[in-house]
């Protein structure tokens, strides 16, 4: 009787010991799964910081020196000097905010610091660049407005409705950019988000 008794602890301890290895074997391929998924959001977040950052650089590089070549242009054109400077000057203001938001963004290690403190840097750049598009268009309505009028006075008709066509084409790109922008942003803060909370 004794002896049926120690061979059934002994198979009741095999099955133990075989449950607990699956049950490891389970945890250690969870745990695996788990490691590939937040080796994908880490990817997927720094191509979506990647992608921002070169955005903006490239508006602050168009800012910093596109646009003040572009005002010296229209002073030998025969634009009064005062908006060539404002012209230029607002590039260059435009150009700096944008560069720092592409530094902001590209030299911040988001990816691995503790995520409350990556969700509240993000949401304090993407405030940032609420601010920088509402700057944006409110500088440069009366810009383009004077543009209009001095191409009036230079050309005719003709320069005035060019500026216009202009305006409105420049104004299209400068929102689809910003739509753009947003999304991206907005992805990038929902990435964060929803990752696991640190340890």
């Amino acid at each position: 009787y004794d002896k049926k008794i120690n061979t059934m602890d002994i198979d009741n301890l095999e099955q133990l010991q075989n449950n607990w290895q699956k049950l490891s074997g389970k945890t250690n391929r969870a745990d695996e799964h788990l490691a590939m998924l937040e080796r994908l959001r880490k990817k997927r977040t720094a191509g979506l910081l990647e992608r921002i950052s070169r955005r903006h650089m490239r508006l602050g590089i168009l800012g910093t020196v596109g646009l003040p070549l572009l005002a010296i242009m229209l002073e030998d054109m025969g634009v009064k000097p005062w908006f060539a400077v404002v012209y230029g000057l607002f590039g260059l203001l435009m150009g700096v905010l944008n560069i720092a938001v592409s530094h902001r963004l590209r030299f911040a290690d988001y990816v691995d610091m503790p995520i409350v403190e990556a969700v509240r840097r993000i949401a304090q750049i993407k405030r940032w660049l609420l601010r920088l598009q509402v700057l944006g268009w409110a500088l440069c309505i009366p810009i383009v407005a004077e543009l209009s009028y001095e191409f009036w006075k230079l050309t005719g008709p003709a320069g005035l409705w060019g500026a216009i066509c202009g305006a409105v084409v420049g104004g299209v790109i400068g929102i689809r950019l910003e739509i753009k922008s947003n999304r991206q942003v907005k992805e990038l803060l929902a990435e964060f988000e929803s990752s696991p909370e640190d340890e």
